[in-house]
């Protein structure tokens, strides 16, 4: 996680330690340039109406998952403070565990942080195949047909509408100016997007990975015969515990609002795309956009899911954990303890969309389910016009 935080200082979306103020305002700056140079053209050229019904979806639906992704920006300026104190409280229980006096703990605690590395990458590549495939397949085509042919082939812009507000596609180096500075833009773009995503998976791993720390410490407490050291020990894992489901909390504040509109735009776009993919299955090139665009979508919410799901078994599997050890051989004020962390712990943590649904598995299935009946009565409707 540390290289992640030091790509959010110097982006701006992290303040400790010692950060410049004027450079943790830079991400609303970034946000501004975005809508100028993204959101509003797209809402112009969707006003224009010179664009068929396929056409306009592909445009909805690019406007939306751009949208979509500065409001995980904007998200992440006002919630840093909460995920920054995620981040502290990860960095502090994990070097606790460090100093734990069991091999196998430490070597737990270790490997979160190379699962994360690995994640980290496997993410990085997904992105940067989807990005190629979206950002450089229709551009890179034209530059070769121009060059082989001398003829200028029919040009078109990364994104289906006309970004910009004058025509780009009557002069083959005009129309290569404005991609070398959509492809700037967008590539900034996707270095803060992987940047902010990776930071809030891999916070949400690590804090799976230290319930299930947790887990194991607690199933150590049975070797302890002496009654006073295990009752620090006891304290010592509450205590731990309880940081951990403070930093549960604070990502829930942090994500809680995101997540809402991750799943409920995700809904709409997943609809329109498949909608897309009906009507424009002549269209290599949009074909190819589209199916990038539907894998993007599956596949941010479906990490979201998982790693909720798990989170929700990680931290309820501590109750299992407590009665698995000799409670029942302990004094009666070390068993008042045990009861009250079983209490706690049967209180699963999770994140929510906006406090109204849990994100999990089932939340996705429902999420696919949705998606499906929006798609099949719009492509009702479509037929019977």
């Amino acid at each position: 996680m540390k290289s992640i935080v030091k790509v959010l200082q110097w982006l701006g979306f992290w303040t400790q330690p010692y950060q410049n103020q004027k450079r943790t305002m830079m991400p609303l700056v970034y946000i501004v340039v975005y809508i100028l140079c993204l959101i509003i053209p797209a809402i112009v050229y969707i006003v224009r109406g010179n664009h068929n019904f396929a056409s306009f979806l592909t445009i909805a639906t690019e406007t939306i998952s751009i949208s979509n992704i500065l409001c995980l920006f904007t998200n992440t300026f006002f919630n840093r403070l909460n995920l920054e104190r995620t981040y502290d409280g990860v960095r502090f229980t994990m070097n606790a565990f460090l100093t734990d006096g069991h091999d196998e703990i430490r070597t737990q605690v270790n490997q979160l942080d190379r699962s994360s590395d690995r994640f980290f990458k496997i993410y990085i590549r997904f992105e940067v195949v989807v990005g190629v495939a979206y950002l450089f397949y229709s551009p890179i085509v034209s530059i070769v047909q121009y060059a082989s042919s001398e003829e200028s082939p029919p040009l078109h812009g990364i994104f289906e509408a006309d970004f910009y507000f004058f025509d780009t596609t009557s002069n083959f180096y005009q129309w290569l100016l404005i991609i070398v500075i959509s492809w700037v833009v967008l590539i900034s773009l996707m270095i803060m997007l992987i940047s902010i995503t990776s930071m809030n998976w891999s916070l949400l791993h690590h804090i799976n990975g230290l319930f299930k720390v947790i887990c194991l410490k607690i199933s150590y407490l049975n070797e302890y015969s002496d009654e006073r050291a295990r009752t620090q020990e006891l304290f010592a894992t509450i205590e731990l515990q309880e940081r951990i489901y403070r930093c549960v909390r604070s990502m829930e504040n942090a994500l809680n609002v995101y997540m809402l509109i991750q799943f409920g735009t995700c809904i709409i776009m997943m609809c329109m795309t498949m909608m897309t993919l009906i009507l424009a299955k002549d269209d290599r090139d949009l074909l190819i956009k589209m199916v990038t665009m539907l894998s993007y979508i599956f596949f941010h919410i479906l990490v979201y899911s998982m790693l909720s799901t798990e989170l929700i078994t990680a931290s309820t599997s501590i109750a299992d954990a407590i009665y698995d050890v000799h409670w029942y051989q302990w004094s009666v004020p070390e068993q008042r303890v045990i009861l009250f962390v079983l209490s706690r712990s049967q209180r699963m943590a999770k994140l929510t969309t906006g406090k109204f649904f849990d994100v999990n598995r089932e939340t996705f299935g429902k999420t696919l389910q949705t998606a499906v009946s929006y798609f099949a009565v719009l492509l009702q409707l479509y037929g019977s016009q």
